[in-house]
């Protein structure tokens, strides 16, 4: 198979979310943004209106480069024919991408400052609490254990100088 399914790595982000959570929501997608599916801006302006903001990193050079084999870094992959295949950095449809989500494009090989810029970015998005609980209120009872061994000390002490 040949390219990314962006769409369809919208549809499981979105799946992992609960559907009454209308903000918090953050996707963060890596790719060459060589996208076979035509309806991945369509589908990130959805995700956007269900509260997905969506940041893209671009991998690659848009000159591009052949993919290595997972198993044999020799060899790279091959299409039908046989040829070895060329994958390219589209960093239009990676920012497309990101503007319909409403998020920010980064290019992963013009700055190694990448995580601080993606960490400061998510940090912005207002944050909920995931549970909060309150204790309520309660008597101290430690002081009557301690008491309770306080005597059992000084029993131990007269019982051994009975001795």
């Amino acid at each position: 198979t040949q390219g990314t399914a962006i769409a369809e790595a919208i549809d499981i982000a979105e799946q992992t979310f609960t559907p009454e959570s209308k903000r918090y929501k953050v996707l963060i997608i890596i790719s060459d943004g060589e996208d076979h599916d035509s309806d991945a801006i369509k589908r990130a302006e959805e995700a956007r209106r269900n509260g997905l903001l969506i940041f893209t990193v671009g991998v690659g050079t848009p000159e591009g480069g052949f993919i290595p084999m997972q198993d044999d870094q020799r060899d790279f992959k091959r299409d039908d024919e046989g040829q070895p295949v060329r994958t390219k950095l589209n960093e239009k449809m990676m920012s497309d991408l990101a503007n319909a989500g409403s998020g920010a494009y980064y290019n992963l090989s013009g700055t190694n400052d990448i995580v601080n810029a993606l960490k400061s970015r998510i940090d912005a998005v207002q944050k909920r609490e995931i549970a909060a609980g309150k204790l309520g209120d309660f008597e101290s009872i430690y002081i009557y254990f301690v008491f309770a061994a306080f005597i059992i000390l000084i029993a131990e002490f007269l019982f051994r100088a009975a001795k």
